[in-house]
């Protein structure tokens, strides 16, 4: 038998940027206590608390990316126009839905189970 625990308490949020004007639809999620951008090198350079700010313009020309901070201390990537951010932030912090994948260690399955971000469930004892 497979496990799987929610991450209830957050949500990912829509996000949209015209020009360097930030905003995020505050309906469309669910636990943000805030909001950081990066540059590519994994430099953070900006940290808001409001659902609508601005970046420098220099830095949405020469690349970044966004993430959304919860708090149930996950992160979820909210704008990453160059693919980068995976490089910088943590897996384990990465909100997938999914919070931990647990198996009976009597299962008989053939293949290992793992969560969305590529984890290998924990087996556990059947009790």
């Amino acid at each position: 038998m497979r496990h799987f625990t929610n991450d209830n308490e957050a949500k990912v949020y829509e996000t949209k940027i015209s020009g360097n004007h930030i905003t995020v639809d505050r309906q469309s999620g669910r636990g943000a206590v805030g909001f950081k951008v990066y540059d590519l090198k994994g430099k953070l350079k900006r940290v808001s608390n409001t659902f609508k700010f601005d970046i420098p313009a220099d830095l949405v020309k020469a690349g970044y990316f966004m993430t959304i901070a919860h708090g149930n201390g996950k992160e979820s990537i909210a704008l990453d126009p160059n693919g980068v951010a995976k490089n910088f932030v943590p897996e384990d912090r990465i909100l997938t839905g999914i919070s931990s994948v647990s198996v009976d260690e009597d299962n008989n399955a053939t293949t290992e189970t793992y969560d969305l971000t590529g984890r290998k469930a924990e087996r556990r004892k059947e009790v």
